[in-house]
């Protein structure tokens, strides 16, 4: 076993443990370092390093199939196994917990959850070397998604909803450049090909907005753009409500 691999190894070890998850974040940036040239790997950092004021960050490289296969290799077991592990171990505790307790499984879910972002994106980076639906990633995306809504982080919630949606549309459909999609986060299921008949994809669209629907209700935001976004949401989405029904019927 070479270093990679036990380091690896030590990893999913430390997350299968389910005891102490302190610093574990800095353990997986560091292990990700071959990612640097495509994603911020400080990013969603839960103890952030204080920058200079001023600094600026300057633009990462996209992955293509050429430059991330290597890579991609080398990672994809991997990442595949910690975002099996991850969702389980966010799972919703009850509330009814002593403080101390309930303290310390909040401590542990904002390093979790800091963890569980950082890995979706070296996942959708690894993404142009995948087989099978341009959209997989996004599955897995979509657990993220409602993790962060049910442990009440519904910022992060909403920035990620609308990611996922935004980088959905550009998997399915080419953007016409004469076409405003300044308030278009889905295009219908008519439009898409055979992803329009796809009952994992249906129900994944249908779930985000109801996450992000109610992510705007449970955080009592008063941002008028919030709400115009959700009812936009909320008239575009009726196509996949429909088309959910019509392939489980």
């Amino acid at each position: 076993m070479n270093s990679g691999d036990a380091d690896a190894a030590a990893l999913l070890a430390s997350l299968e443990a389910s005891q102490d998850f302190g610093g574990l974040y800095l353990r997986f940036s560091s292990f990700f370092e071959p990612f640097e040239n495509f994603i911020f790997l400080d990013d969603y950092n839960p103890r952030p390093l204080k920058k200079k004021t001023g600094w600026k960050k300057k633009p990462k490289k996209l992955p293509t199939k050429e430059n991330i296969r290597p890579i991609s290799k080398h990672f994809y077991p991997f990442l595949c196994k910690a975002l099996k592990l991850l969702p389980n171990l966010l799972k919703r505790n009850p509330s009814n917990v002593a403080d101390g307790e309930g303290e310390m499984q909040e401590e542990m879910a904002a390093e979790l959850l800091s963890i569980y972002r950082l890995t979706i994106r070296c996942f959708l980076c690894i993404a142009p070397c995948l087989t099978g639906p341009p959209y997989s990633v996004h599955l897995q995306w979509g657990q993220l998604v409602h993790r962060l809504e049910n442990w009440a982080r519904y910022n992060d919630a909403n920035e990620e909803g609308f990611a996922l949606l935004e980088s959905l549309r550009t998997v399915l459909v080419t953007p016409l450049p004469h076409l405003n999609t300044s308030m278009l986060f889905i295009p219908g299921p008519s439009v898409v090909g055979s992803a329009g008949a796809d009952s994992h994809l249906a129900r994944l669209v249908s779930e985000v907005v109801i996450v992000l629907t109610c992510c705007a209700f449970k955080s009592q935001t008063r941002d008028v753009d919030a709400f115009e976004r959700i009812l936009a949401l909320t008239e575009q989405v009726q196509p996949w409500f429909w088309s959910v029904y019509m392939i489980t019927v």
